[in-house]
Order: C-alpha cells, then sequence, then structure tokens
C-alpha cells in the first residue's frame, strides 16, 4: 500500500475492522519499530481530521503468548468508528484480558 525507507504499510490478511493496516518496519530494531508507530499515529491522526474515522488502535502483539503469528515486528492499526462495539467493549484494551488483575504491577 505504501513504503518509505523504514517502514512498509500493508492490508492485514485478516482485519478485525475494515481498513485494518500494518505498519511493518524494514529492520528489526528501535528505531525502525518507532517510525512504525511515529507513522500510524500520524496517518491515524489525519484520517480522523479527514472524516475517515472517529478513532483508532495501535499496538502490537509480542510473543507468542500474546498472540504474535508473524515472528517480526509490526504495528497492527486498527480504525475505529463510533457505534462499532458493544457498550461493554468500550474500554479498549482493558477488556482485552478480562481476568486481569489490574493492581499489579511489573
Amino acid at each position: 500500500m505504501f513504503q518509505n525507507k523504514k517502514v512498509s504499510v500493508f492490508y492485514d490478511k485478516y482485519p478485525v475492522t475494515k481498513g485494518h493496516l500494518l505498519f511493518v518496519p524494514k529492520k528489526n530494531d528501535i528505531e525502525h519499530v518507532c517510525e512504525a508507530y511515529k507513522l500510524a499515529f500520524y496517518c491515524g491522526e489525519q484520517w480522523i481530521i479527514e472524516g475517515k474515522m472517529d478513532g483508532f488502535n495501535i499496538g502490537q502483539n509480542i510473543g507468542k503468548a500474546a498472540g504474535q503469528s508473524i515472528m517480526w515486528p509490526h504495528v497492527h492499526f486498527i480504525p475505529r468508528h463510533n457505534g462499532d462495539c458493544e457498550p461493554k467493549t468500550h474500554n479498549g484494551v482493558r477488556r482485552s484480558h478480562p481476568k486481569g488483575d489490574y493492581k499489579n504491577y511489573y
């Protein structure tokens, strides 16, 4: 879909919403991963301004225990629209682990 010197952007093969994108760093290092996040954030902000979406989620699954299936860093960009989920799930990532003990920290 798009690429620059540090990041390639693709449509996700198994999207969770219409427009689900993957921002893939060209190198597996902190500089390139940060560029992927920066580009995802910038695109999301612009697309909100343009009225293409109401919000977005960005994030990574790191390691098999977290659901990573392709063992190369990549940032998921998930467009969100008002009313696109059930009311009880509007808390974003807090509902991704419903039995989590949110009072304990590392």
